[in-house]
Parts: structure tokens; sequence; C-alpha cells
């Protein structure tokens, strides 16, 4: 008996290694801008256009909110970049908020985006991905097997066929992510060179007369927040710098032009767009308006194609957070500054993956599918984890009189002006998004703030488990 348990021991230590193996570093230069790309760009490029000239009022100015919400998120990762640069090591928003503002705060973030933000996304988009399968196979969604919807089904299948996919050595993960990143932009491609030269509308001056606003704050201000929203996800990329050849030049090159690319597509997609089709039935059609425009111009099957595209871009998107989100928690472990650190610190000897980080995951992000709404969790984060870009941007002023990393080449161009343009784009979401949780709470739709005071309950939390972590180090 003794001997089985040695060898059973024996075979653990030759699956796991703590110390010995480290992450494997196989992301080039054009991988980690695939990264970048393939987790900004999921769906929200297809389906937030009505949306976002609802808000606006118009085409013009949808097309003003998409560029300057765009320079906000270039301004973050540029700011972002130098901090990555001067701090080159895994972790990302964990690792440049503990190198100012020391372990708790590091932590706090940590535990948000480990505990909270990262399987809430997962979860989100996982959910999406499932409404999207079966609605193009023409399955209902809502039928019940086993005293669970088919739907709940089908996201957990995809949440744990994508978590297993990253369970092997990150070559195959990586390889994954750039398929899917080349495969999303195809039709993306198709929707632009539709609109530029072959749409009939006018992409300028088109307006609508219903604009959606509230007494306290301007539609445009509320198209801000949606573009925005689909511009992040840049950051959790640096949670792979351990896993990137030469990060501190790697990351920075990497997120400035994964950004820019980022940028121009938003812009083009959306200028086809608004060629395609009058601005009044764009916002009528809402999430079904690439659709429409397809299908009209190339016909159903084109259409359902479209909808292949989209779901390729929303699995990358997932590959994408399920690669980057383990990496934080590993990090943090490896530095016994998490719960549960000996096991989450454990990676592959053949793989070099972190292992349990992303079994630990899947599982919180399967919980988060059961206990609220994709939609719920995807809003529900975001105010929180621009206040930690808040306060990462704001570490930089702190690196730099300390002279922490000086010898990195790295300089964010334009500074102070462009981390400041980064902070102030970090303070108009926060502010705009609780703004507009208390305003609608006023007109009894309580879900919002709901979801923030939740998220803030989760984060407080972490108080007492910061505690108690480094109360077992002693």
């Amino acid at each position: 008996m003794r001997v089985k348990n040695e060898k059973k021991a024996l075979s653990c230590k030759i699956f796991f290694m703590e110390k010995d193996v480290k992450l494997n570093r196989t992301f080039g230069f054009w991988s980690t801008i695939s990264m970048v790309v393939g987790t900004v760009i999921g769906s929200g490029v297809f389906f937030k256009q009505g949306k976002i000239i609802a808000e606006a009022g118009g085409t013009t100015n949808a097309l003003i909110v998409w560029v300057v919400s765009g320079l906000l998120a270039l301004a973050g990762a540029l700011t972002l970049s130098e901090i990555a640069a001067r701090v080159p090591r895994p972790g990302g928003i964990y690792t440049y908020i503990e190198e100012p503002f020391g372990k708790f705060w590091a932590f706090i973030a940590g535990w948000m985006q480990v505990i909270f933000y990262g399987p809430a996304l997962v979860a989100a988009v996982s959910y999406f991905f499932a409404s999207l399968l079966l609605n193009l196979i023409g399955v209902k969604a809502d039928q019940v097997i086993l005293g669970i919807p088919l739907i709940m089904w089908t996201a957990v299948v995809v949440l744990l066929t994508v978590s297993g996919i990253n369970l092997f050595e990150n070559s195959v993960a990586r390889r994954f992510n750039i398929v899917t990143t080349i495969t999303k932009i195809i039709p993306i491609i198709a929707l632009i060179i539709f609109g530029l030269f072959f749409g009939k509308e006018n992409a300028l001056g088109q307006t609508i007369d219903q604009i959606a606003s509230n007494s306290h704050s301007t539609g445009f201000g509320l198209a801000m927040v949606s573009a925005l929203f689909a511009y992040d996800g840049w950051a959790i990329i640096t949670s792979m710098s351990g896993e990137i050849k030469q990060p501190e030049k790697t990351l920075p090159r990497a997120l400035t032009v994964g950004m820019i690319f980022v940028m121009l597509v938003y812009l083009l997609t959306a200028w086809g767009v608004f060629q395609s089709m009058p601005a009044e039935q764009i916002v009528k059609y809402d999430t079904d308006a690439s659709y429409y425009i397809v299908k009209n111009a190339f016909g159903e099957f084109a259409g359902r194609l479209l909808t292949i595209g989209i779901l390729i871009s929303v699995l990358g998107s997932l590959n994408s957070k399920v690669l980057a989100f383990p990496r934080m928690t590993y990090e943090m472990a490896v530095e016994d500054n998490f719960i549960f650190a000996k096991q989450l610190k454990k990676i592959g000897q053949k793989t070099r993956t972190p292992f349990n980080a992303v079994l630990f995951l899947a599982i919180i992000s399967i919980i988060m599918l059961f206990v609220a709404g994709a939609q719920d969790l995807s809003d529900w984060t975001v105010v929180f984890m621009y206040l930690f870009y808040f306060i990462a941007f704001v570490g930089l002023f702190i690196l730099r009189k300390k002279k922490t990393g000086e010898d990195s080449k790295y300089r964010v161009p334009l500074y102070p002006i462009i981390p400041l343009v980064a902070i102030g784009g970090s303070l108009f979401i926060v502010g705009s998004t609780i703004l507009s949780a208390v305003t609608s709470a006023a007109d009894g739709n309580m879900s919002q703030l709901l979801g923030i005071t939740i998220s803030a309950i989760v984060i407080a939390a972490g108080a007492p488990i910061y505690l108690y972590v480094n109360r077992q180090k002693k």
C-alpha cells in the first residue's frame, strides 16, 4: 500500500511541477498582436452599430464616438505599455499595481479579476456563443434537459471545450487564436468592402429622431460608454508576459499596433454599415443589422455565413480570455498571495501551462453562469475593472518618480498628456456607469445598481481574504 502511494505521489510530481519548470515563452510579436485583436474584437463590431447610432443621434456622431473611444483606448494601451516595459513580470494589472502601490491593492485588483471579472466575462461570452449557435441551427434555447435549459448546457460545453484546449501546451491555444483571429476578419472585410464600394447611403449626416438619453446624461456620453466597452479586453493580454518572448519589447509594440488595427477596423466597419443601410433601419434591426446587410447583398446563405463568422469571432475572444486570465491567478499563487496558492501555482511538466488555474477559472465561470444573466454579468464587472485601470495608469507617474525600470527603452509618447487622457477615459467610464445605474434606479430599474453593489461587496471581501492569506504565510 505504501509503495502504491509513493508511486502515486511520484506520478503527480512528474505531471505537475512548481519550481523546476517555467511557463513556455512561445508568443512572438505577431502572435501577441493576434491575442490583442482576438481578445478585443468579439461581437461588438457587429452588434453595437445600431445602439451607438441611437445613443449618439446620427451616423456622423456615431463615427466620432468610434474615433474618440478608440483614441481613449489607445491612450490606455500606450500608458500600460510603458508600465509593462518598466515591470516586465507576468501578472498584468496585478503586477502593475503591486509595484507602485504594494501587495494589498495588488491583491484586491487580482482578487477582483480572478474571482469576479474574469469568470464573469468568460461566462457571458460562453452564454452569448451558445445563444448564437442554437439560433443558427434553429433549436429552441429554452427547452429543458434534466431540469436545465439547453442554452445553459451548450454554454457549459463550449466553456469546457475551450478550457480543455488551454490545458495543452500554449502553442495549441496560440495557433487556435491565430486561426480564429484571421477567420473573424473575413466577414468584417466583406462588410467594409460592400459598404465602401457598393453602399448607396451616405455614412455622414444621417440622423434619427429618437436619442437614447436620460435627464442626467447626454446621448453622446452613453454612446461613448458603449463604444469603450467594445474596445475593452486589451489589458488582460499583459497577464501573458511570462509566455511572451522579450516582453519588455514585444508587449508594448504589440499592444500599440494591435489597438491601432482594432480602431481602424471598428471605424471602417461602422462606415461600411452606415453606407449600406439607412440609419433608421440600422437602429430598427439593432443587433441583426449586419446580418440583413449581408443577406440583402449576397443572399440568405451569405447571411448564415456571416453568423458563422460571428460565432468564430466570439469563440476566438473566449479562447483569448481563457488563455490570459489563469496567468494572473498563477502569478498571484507563485507569490503565495492567493488562496489555494499551493495548488494554483502548479504547472504541467510537459505542457508548461497553469493547469489548475485554468480549471479554477472554468469552475468559477460555470457557477456564475447559473447565478446571473449573461448581460448582467458583463455590465456588473466593467465599472470596477476601469477603476483598477485608473489606479494602474496613476501608477506610471509613481514608477517614473521612483525611476523603476528606468533602463527600459519604451516611453509613452507625449507624456504626461497621453497617461492623463487614459486616466480621464477611465474616470469617464466609472462615472458614467454609476450615474446611469443611479438614474435607472430612480426610474425603478434596480438591476444595474444592484449589480454594482454586489460587485463592490465581492471586492470588499478581498480585504479579509488578504489578511487570512498573509496570516497563513506566517
